[in-house]
């Protein structure tokens, strides 16, 4: 997310507000959440029940599978695989780790995701997966319509829209790390570098992101006092194609601050 202070048609002034904080605070809650399965996975009373303690036990190697929503090479993808993998590593965890990538942002025929993925996870034998932590809508719905079938053991799953459905509370088996967009902090923040603005502009594609992202700006408007202060929505479920919103943009009015949250997907439907 980018905040962007228009000054006049001569000059601008750009502050970039990084997600590293948010990225490691539901990468570390993923890790959290996976070592509590694990944990649960690993131990037993074995007055209740009889247990194959070589199974069981906590240094026998766990097969964790990473679903995205998105390909190899996009940023956010790549950034949230690396945090895990980082993390993982840190805590010296004992596991084989397979990554999938569901490709959905360059798949546009949503009805080839539901055979991809099975294709995917068929691909494993049965009982082989001890967990899967999922990024993105995209792959987490598709996860749910394929049936439970494949929800025979835990799913983390992160990166996830705020009017998303919670799937936890419809299947035991998916536990959710929340993402919070920050979308009060970095207007606050464009405020106080740029005391004089007078509008500001919210930039959302028409992705599934998008609309999630418009969601969360217009529930963090609720929230904040802002006078007088003009809201522009540039938003792709309008229509607005790519050259529109550069348009749009190189035509603002002065002393104007941009939220660019995320734009990949026009109003054409565009990538």
């Amino acid at each position: 997310m980018s905040c962007i202070m228009k000054k006049s048609k001569k000059q601008n002034f750009i502050s970039r507000v990084g997600h590293l904080s948010v990225k490691i605070a539901y990468i570390c809650g993923i890790i959290i959440a996976v070592s509590t399965m694990f944990s649960l996975i690993c131990f037993a009373d074995e007055d209740i029940v009889k247990v194959n303690t070589a199974e069981l036990d906590i240094n026998h190697s766990k097969k964790v599978l990473i679903l995205n929503s998105y390909h190899h090479g996009h940023p956010w993808t790549d950034g949230v695989t690396k945090g895990i993998l980082e993390t993982f590593a840190e805590r010296n965890v004992n596991i084989e780790v397979h990554i999938e990538n569901m490709d959905t942002k360059r798949i546009a025929d949503t009805t080839s995701w539901m055979d991809m993925l099975k294709q995917k996870l068929d691909a494993y034998p049965n009982g082989y997966l001890d967990l899967i932590i999922v990024s993105g809508d995209n792959a987490l719905n598709t996860l749910y319509k394929i049936g439970h079938h494949y929800h025979t053991i835990p799913i983390v799953y992160c990166g996830i829209s705020e009017n998303e459905a919670c799937y936890s509370d419809l299947c035991s088996m998916f536990i959710e790390v929340k993402e919070y967009l920050p979308f009060k902090e970095n207007i606050e923040l464009g405020l106080r570098l740029f005391p004089n603005t007078e509008h500001i502009a919210i930039v959302t594609d028409r992705s599934k992101t998008g609309a999630s992202c418009l969601y969360a700006a217009k529930k963090s408007l609720k929230d904040m006092d802002l006078g007088t202060k003009d809201i522009i929505w540039l938003n792709g479920y309008d229509g607005l194609n790519t050259a529109e919103l550069n348009y749009r943009l190189s035509n603002l009015p002065e002393n104007t601050i941009v939220i660019l949250s995320i734009w990949q997907i026009d109003g054409e439907g565009k990538f």
